[in-house]
């Protein structure tokens, strides 16, 4: 069975009514001359823009340094203060998800302690605010 060929991939989400167009062009697009530490990474920002991203949670922050973020109107965080924050305004769900993957792991690699399994993903802040939330 033939494939489709990249344009009539593309023809469904070009034109005027396109939403998805409309709001990728909105927003400004990375420039050929930009200073970007790390070109293999372009694309993330890119795909941010596409969607119209306020942040990128990467662990790669050194490869998305704030001058070059700011100049597109969007944030790098690491994934540990981005969690940090939505355990700050939703702790509940957060805890809820946090206990879920905890015993995922715990059923794939036998016994840790919550602590141990965050502070091996490095999410230590996440870690300290579970803790006091949960009295501990």
């Amino acid at each position: 069975m033939p494939r489709p060929g990249w344009g009539a991939i593309r023809k469904p989400w070009q034109g005027p009514k396109s939403r998805c167009c409309a709001r990728a062009t909105a927003r400004p697009r990375l420039r050929t001359g930009l200073d970007w530490p790390a070109p293999a990474d372009r694309h993330v920002a890119e795909a941010a823009l596409a969607g119209g991203a306020r942040l990128i949670v990467t662990a790669n922050l050194r490869d998305f340094p704030r001058r070059a973020t700011a100049a597109l109107g969007i944030e790098a965080v690491h994934p540990d203060a981005f969690l940090t924050r939505l355990h700050a305004a939703h702790p509940d769900a957060v805890q809820a998800s946090v206990r879920a993957a905890h015993a995922r792991a715990q059923a794939i690699g036998g016994p840790m302690p919550l602590k141990a399994l965050l502070t091996r993903a490095r999410l230590p802040r996440l870690a300290k605010a579970m803790a006091r939330a949960e009295g501990g």
